[in-house]
Order: structure tokens, then sequence, then C-alpha cells
């Protein structure tokens, strides 16, 4: 599970800059990256099509090297981003500013996982939502979460412009 996690941690944050638009130290996706290469330069502006090209690499790669699945909840539209069976670990990457978390730890729940991996985006600037938001939601569900479900949180560590 470590492994899954340095790997998935590493490769999320090459996909991601240090900006200094629109405050110094703000994060953006970085749009040299050859997976955006075939968008167009209002597709790149945009960003709207960027976090579903990196949900089905980093999806694609983790079940190729660790097994790591995606899993569908029931017949509903819910579904895990990776989730490891034998671990009862699920993995959701969040590359927004974290206010739906909930729904992933929820998530969680109904699949009795044991443990939550949350992959976020880290602002250097503290006062923007990502890791922060998701930080203060599982702090204020800590008592409905104990003993429920473990939840880490992996910031994405963003490569400097």
């Amino acid at each position: 599970m470590a492994g899954a996690i340095k790997y998935i941690s590493t490769r999320l944050s090459e996909f991601f800059v240090i900006t200094d638009d629109p405050y110094k130290g703000a994060t953006d996706f970085n749009r040299k990256h050859p997976l955006f290469a075939e968008l167009t330069q209002k597709e790149k502006r945009e960003g709207k099509r960027m976090s579903p090209l990196i949900h089905k690499l980093i999806t694609e790669e983790a079940n190729k090297r660790f097994g790591l699945v995606p899993k569908k909840i029931g017949k509903s539209k819910l579904q895990i981003d990776l989730w490891d069976e034998h671990a009862k670990t699920v993995y959701e990457i969040v590359l927004g500013n974290g206010e739906e978390v909930w729904k992933d730890i929820l998530k969680a729940i109904l699949v009795e996982a044991k443990k939550l991996v949350v992959f976020c985006r880290s602002y250097p600037d503290e006062t923007i939502r990502g890791c922060l938001e998701i930080r203060n939601t599982v702090s204020n569900l800590k008592q409905f979460l104990a003993r429920r479900l473990e939840v880490q949180i992996v910031p994405i560590e963003p490569k400097l412009s």
C-alpha cells in the first residue's frame, strides 16, 4: 500500500506546477505535459478536460502496477477511483477544491473500507481550499469516523514552473 501511495502521489505531481497567477504560489495544471498535447488551446485554458484525462491515466497505471481497480457502488452512479480488495482500502483523487470530500468518505463507508486515502492538490497558500478543506472536513467528522474509517490525506506536491 505504501508503494502505491508514493507512486500515485509522484505521478500526480507531474500534472501541476506552482505559478504566480492569480496570486504568488498558486497551483495550476502543467499545460505543457504531453498528456494534454491533443487538447485545444481553449480546453487547456479552461482546464475542464484535464482532470478526467489525469484520472484515466492514473487509474490505468495503478491497475497495471498494483491491481487497484475502480469500483462501482451497487447500481448507483457512485464510483470509487481505486479499490484494494485485500487491504479494504479506497483511493480517491481529488483535484478540485475538496468541498465534496464527504462523498468520498461516504463511498468508503458504503463499501466497508478500513481506510480511505485521499490525494489532493497541495496549495502553497494555506488560505486556499484543497487539502486544507479536506483536513477541516475530516477533523469535523473525527468522532463519527472513529472506529469506522481511517482517513489519510496525501498532498500532491506540485513542481516549480
